[in-house]
């Protein structure tokens, strides 16, 4: 690649970058994409960027980053912040198991003590049952 300036318009960078003009002109003044005033007004420099069958440059000379670069940057640390609130939503989802393991445990201990225990006297659970009309005969 030669040191030449690739200069585009606005709409032009866009159909490029696939992208609406209105994102290049914000790119344009967040500083994320270089500009170059012309005669005939801003222009967009895309001599850093590789054109269709070239190899992109390793790195840039003047010290500033690429804008795509820069762009991954932010998407980085977007990308950590919802790592940490995934972490976060993970770390209460353990503790509400644990708890919810520990009440189980005890409602299971709890039901296994009332099985344990007759429900009627140790006499009348050995005596035959007598059915329901017996009660109404007399003796």
């Amino acid at each position: 690649m030669d040191d030449q300036l690739l200069l585009v318009t606005v709409a032009e960078a866009a159909r490029r970058f696939g992208k609406s003009p209105r994102t290049i002109r914000r790119w344009l003044a967040e500083g994320r994409l270089p500009v170059a005033e012309t005669p005939v007004g801003k222009m967009v420099d895309l001599s850093g960027f590789a054109r269709p069958g070239e190899e992109r440059p390793a790195a840039r000379t003047d010290g500033q980053k690429s804008p795509d670069v820069a762009a991954l940057e932010l998407q980085v640390a977007r990308l950590q912040g919802e790592v940490a609130k995934l972490d976060a939503l993970v770390q209460q989802a353990t503790g509400e198991r644990d708890y919810l393991r520990q009440a189980l445990t005890a409602a299971l201990g709890t039901v296994e003590a009332l099985h344990a225990t007759p429900l009627l006297p140790a006499e009348r659970a050995t005596a035959e049952p007598h059915p329901w009309w017996r009660f109404w005969k007399r003796p």
